[in-house]
């Protein structure tokens, strides 16, 4: 009997120092929800500190891919501009004929004609040669602007603005026809079926012309058009910088007048219609 109690308490002490399993668990479990809540926490703070990171290097890409296309565009602009003044060392006669504050820029020729121009021969969109002569016969004025088929956003504006000039000519009290005329300097690109639907997107009034390069270097000098070919990159594409400027040209081939590219249809189509009536009245 005493050997039996002394066993019993002996085996009561060794389960009260053992705790239940039940106990080990649920610690075991709060170590392991600790332990991730831990992990997370860490992992969470990464991913902020990544987060930031990421912001700098975007907001210092956006600072030098703004700062490297403002430069460009800067240039760009100079470049044109530069170009654009080169038109303007043709003029003869009096002060008033070309580029002066009274007329340069669409203010209308009075005294004489622009001494830029002349007859040319470029194949239209149909592939056909014509000269500026028959184009003349169609209505008598002439509204020449010269680009590039792929060209990104000049080229564009300006045609979409000669289209509303025309527009507005036609819908005048005293209606006018003027025929708009889109002369590539792009010739190696531009073929005849790509000038064809290039022009379509614009007006039904386009006519599309282009020719050999050395057709239409011809044209481009004639009418003192300054263009230069860009680098071309890896998929073989290419800008070309060129004078931004329409001609009006008058039934007899003589350029009258010119527009730049700050002035806006109701402009420029004013200005059409005094120099028109001007001839007229002459």
């Amino acid at each position: 009997s005493l050997l039996w109690q002394a066993v019993s308490a002996r085996s009561l002490r060794c389960l009260c120092r053992c705790p239940p399993a039940r106990l080990m668990s649920q610690q075991q479990q709060q170590q392991d929800q600790d332990h991730e809540q831990h992990k997370h926490s860490q992992q969470q703070q990464q991913q902020e500190e990544d987060a930031k990171r990421r912001k700098k290097l975007a907001v210092l890409s956006c600072a030098l891919t703004t700062s490297v296309f403002a430069g460009f565009y800067v240039w760009k602009e100079s470049r044109l501009r530069q170009l654009e003044a080169q038109v303007t060392q043709g003029r003869v006669g009096s002060e008033s004929s070309f580029g002066s504050s009274s007329v340069g820029r669409g203010g209308g020729q009075s005294d004489s004609a622009l001494a830029v121009g002349g007859d040319f021969r470029l194949l239209d969109q149909r592939g056909r040669y014509v000269t500026r002569a028959e184009l003349s016969g169609n209505s008598g004025w002439l509204l020449l602007y010269f680009g590039f088929c792929h060209c990104p956003d000049i080229c564009p504006e300006q045609m979409e603005k000669m289209a509303e000039v025309v527009e507005r000519l036609r819908l005048d009290k005293d209606p006018l026809r003027i025929t708009p005329v889109f002369v590539s300097i792009d010739p190696e690109r531009d073929t005849p079926a790509l000038v064809k639907e290039y022009i379509a997107d614009f007006s039904d009034k386009f006519i599309g012309l282009t020719g050999t390069k050395a057709e239409v270097d011809e044209v481009a000098k004639k009418y003192r058009v300054y263009y230069s070919k860009g680098p071309v990159d890896q998929d073989g594409d290419y800008i070309v910088d060129h004078a931004i400027i329409m001609y009006l040209v008058s039934p007899d081939g003589s350029v009258v007048d010119y527009y730049g590219q700050t002035k806006t249809p109701r402009e420029i189509a004013g200005c059409i219609a005094k120099v028109v009536k001007s001839h007229r009245a002459a």
